[in-house]
């Protein structure tokens, strides 16, 4: 419900594969407009998420699959994807012109995300965490 401060979260797994990346997209989607998301918001949101898979994979830091979260708490929606790629928390160790170099994405999901952050756990799988503003899920 708009307003509420108690988060409801959804979340979902997928084989670490280039083909699950559109199930990642639609998963993000269908979350966004639920939690009232504008339309900018989600696309937004998935062109991060996408980035981050990529990277993911191309690394080879996702052998379990890659895993989405997505909660709306007091007009918030947050998304955490794991596993974030090396290339969220070592910035500056590439080329970011190089169109195979992580800096060119992180780039991207920080202008679009400035406050992206990543939980890198001693132990664990890394996650990003991108915030948003939404309206929140309808009122019954």
């Amino acid at each position: 419900m708009a307003g509420s401060t108690s988060a409801e979260v959804s979340r979902i797994r997928v084989p670490a594969a280039a083909e699950h990346i559109a199930t990642v997209r639609a998963f993000i989607g269908a979350v966004g407009r639920h939690f009232g998301c504008t339309e900018e918001i989600v696309d937004d949101l998935r062109l991060a998420a996408t980035e981050t898979c990529a990277q993911a994979l191309e690394e080879g830091t996702a052998p379990g699959g890659i895993e989405i979260r997505a909660s709306w708490a007091a007009g918030t929606l947050t998304l955490e994807i794991e596993p974030a790629a090396r290339f969220l928390s070592s910035p500056g160790t590439t080329d970011p012109l190089d169109p195979s170099s992580g800096d060119r994405r992180r780039a991207l999901v920080t202008a679009l995300f400035p406050e992206a952050d990543v939980d890198a756990p001693d132990e664990g799988t890394p996650s990003l965490r991108l915030t948003a503003s939404c309206e929140g899920p309808p009122r019954p």
